[in-house]
């Protein structure tokens, strides 16, 4: 997952926050419509495949691009330190009350 420039990061970084999003969507289903525990066990099971997938979808991300700006030595660009500013925005989501990854977010923060 290799993003290439700063463009590529900032829209790296914003599918990583969608992704955050959806799992939280998926991991806490609606109940209505579904009548019968089997129901409701078939919505969790469909819900966990795809977060799966989302998850080893955000882990690449993390060691693949993220991981490398965040434990590199050398002084970041302006634009790059903007990036992860408007991202750890984002992942606190102050505006809605809540935090979609805060470990990350503290992560973005030290750096």
């Amino acid at each position: 997952m290799e993003t290439g420039s700063s463009g590529n990061l900032g829209a790296a970084l914003k599918q990583y926050t969608k992704r955050m999003r959806e799992i939280r969507a998926l991991s806490a289903p609606r109940l209505e419509g579904l009548n019968t525990a089997e129901a409701y066990s078939c919505v969790l099971k469909k819900n966990f495949e795809n977060i799966g997938k989302l998850a080893g979808e955000n882990r690449s991300f993390i060691s693949e691009v993220l991981n490398p700006i965040l434990e590199s030595a050398e002084p970041l660009d302006d634009e790059t330190i903007r990036l992860l500013q408007d991202a750890n925005e984002e992942l606190l989501d102050a505006a809605e009350g809540e935090s979609i990854d805060l470990p990350i977010a503290s992560l973005l923060a030290e750096r």
